[in-house]
């Protein structure tokens, strides 16, 4: 849009003189950097075409381009080389945060010039949350000159994820205070404190600055939301049952979150859920797609039942569509456009949500047949609705869990003919299916080799380069095996390599007569605490 904004401004106007076609080049190719998302050779080839940068708010721009594509070394090293200033140092703390190396963005951090500023101390702030260091983070937040909203939602995040309630809520009060027309906090932050025992997040009132509690029914809300997040069903089923003694009429929202709730929870809830559906109808507060969807989420591998909640939806669109006459297609464009959380009451119309949930439920029993089918559906856009790469992810999934290698080649033939790019997720499940059915080394040293010649690492799950090691392992490769298993240390850098990993890739080092590395890493293993197994 913006590169259209230039051609135009230079062909209409006439100070078209004034800039230059340089400047204008490198406009349009920072704007092309900036939408390249995780497309590592992409970014590489622009970053090739920029070089040398005029300032440090060109580097700054380069730096958060790589960190999106997990490429570490290379943002590190134009981090080194470039000029410095607030905004290099927080693309390179964010860059390092995402390619997992926290020590690395904790050196840095501590090596800027000024810790205390917005900009560096924020992206800080956002890796400690995401590390899991909550304690640290919020001292850091202590520390801050004149944070702004997002940074006090953080804040208020982990003062609550580290049991500072009472300081949590104070924050809260500060920062409605602080910015009155400051939307509500984001979910997660609201959440951290609605899972506080007793306790309801205060508001400041604009007239006295005197601390007033929320309503009750957004205090009920809290709490299912709360409930939906940690998968209390349960407790969400009793807050229902408060919420109708205390003469407060739960909305679809309340409803959508104890819906949630049973598929969240460690075993789902399917007669749960389609029990809350049934009395949804019988109160007379219609399900829509939110709560549908997430009803179908907590089926399981019932996906017969999710097929049939899908058909309901389409049958319901279409009453409805009958009855409203006119106003039909207004509707339906209005409601597709609807966002997630609006949570409208209208039009039933089935989302990509919905679709995936359906696919989902065909994963978790290994149907592959079935997930197919819901693909093609996708593929004739039913309702509106487009194949995506999560769609064909899900897919995949089911091929795995059923060890399926020939469905999962069809599929990965299928998403070229729909001009549908595999991302991370769906190459590591067709490398769980091909190590699921054995005897498909080549096979999954292929896809390796794609998804390190596209830079899509790292991968979802450790177990997934546990079957690439074993592959490896198979054809005799104990040097790649061993690379693979610096990867899992690299990407999961607080767990480390579980057993599984190590006995792939003491296997492999076995079979490649390299007794020196398998003894060091028995050796590793026992270091770091984890027992080997007989195997």
């Amino acid at each position: 849009a913006k590169a259209m904004i230039l051609r135009r401004f230079l062909t209409t106007s006439s100070s078209a003189s004034a800039l230059s076609s340089r400047a204008v080049q490198r406009s349009v190719l920072f704007s092309k950097l900036r939408y390249a998302g995780d497309d590592r050779g992409e970014v590489l080839r622009l970053i090739k075409a920029l070089r040398p940068f005029e300032s440090s708010r060109e580097v700054a721009k380069a730096i958060a381009a790589l960190g999106k594509t997990s490429a570490a070394t290379e943002a590190l090293a134009l981090f080194d080389e470039g000029p410095k200033d607030a905004f290099t140092y927080a693309a390179a703390i964010g860059a390092m945060s995402r390619s997992h190396q926290f020590e690395r963005a904790k050196e840095i951090f501590e090596g800027a010039p000024v810790r205390d500023d917005l900009v560096t101390a924020k992206v800080y702030l956002t890796s400690l949350v995401y590390q899991g260091k909550h304690a640290e983070a919020a001292d850091l937040f202590d520390t801050m000159k004149d944070p702004d909203e997002v940074a006090f939602g953080k804040a208020i995040y982990a003062n609550a994820r580290c049991g500072r309630a009472t300081k949590a809520a104070e924050l809260a009060a500060r920062r409605r205070f602080a910015f009155p027309d400051a939307g509500p906090l984001h979910s997660r932050a609201s959440l951290a404190l609605a899972e506080q025992i007793g306790m309801v997040p205060p508001t400041v009132n604009k007239k006295d600055d005197a601390p007033v509690i929320l309503t009750e029914l957004r205090h009920y809300q809290a709490v299912l939301t709360s409930c939906a997040k940690r998968g209390v069903w349960s407790r969400a089923l009793e807050v229902l049952d408060e919420m109708w003694r205390a003469g407060v009429t739960p909305s679809v929202k309340s409803y959508a979150c104890a819906l949630r709730a049973c598929g969240t929870a460690k075993t789902k809830q399917p007669k749960v859920a389609m029990a809350l559906l049934a009395e949804m109808e019988n109160k007379g507060v219609g399900p829509n797609v939110v709560c549908y969807t997430a009803a179908i989420g907590a089926l399981g591998k019932d996906w017969k039942r999710a097929f049939g909640l899908l058909d309901d939806m389409n049958r319901r669109l279409e009453e409805d569509l009958r009855t409203r006459g006119d106003q039909n297609q207004a509707l339906f464009e209005e409601e597709k456009k609807a966002d997630d959380d609006l949570f409208v009451n209208s039009l039933v119309v089935p989302n990509a949500y919905t679709y995936n949930a359906v696919m989902a439920c065909c994963a978790e029993a290994g149907a592959v047949g079935a997930a197919r089918k819901i693909l093609e559906r996708l593929r004739q856009k039913e309702n509106g609705v487009e194949v995506t790469p999560l769609s064909y992810g899900i897919a995949l999934k089911a091929a795995a869990v059923a060890g399926r290698v020939e469905a999962a080649k069809a599929l990965l033939v299928d998403m070229r003919k729909d001009d549908v790019t595999p991302d991370i997720v769906c190459y590591c499940a067709a490398i769980t299916a091909a190590a699921r059915h054995g005897g498909e080394d080549r096979f999954i040293t292929e896809l390796v080799e794609e998804v390190e010649h596209r830079g899509l690492f790292p991968m979802t799950t450790q177990h997934v380069y546990t079957a690439v090691i074993s592959a490896r392992a198979k054809s005799g490769d104990g040097t790649g095996a061993l690379a693979i298993l610096e990867r899992i240390r690299r990407d999961f850098p607080r767990e480390g390599p579980n057993v599984i990993a190590y006995t792939a890739s003491i296997a492999a080092c076995g079979k490649a007569g390299d007794w020196r590395s398998a003894l060091a890493l028995v050796d590793e293993m026992t270091s770091r605490g984890v027992e080997p197994t007989r195997v």
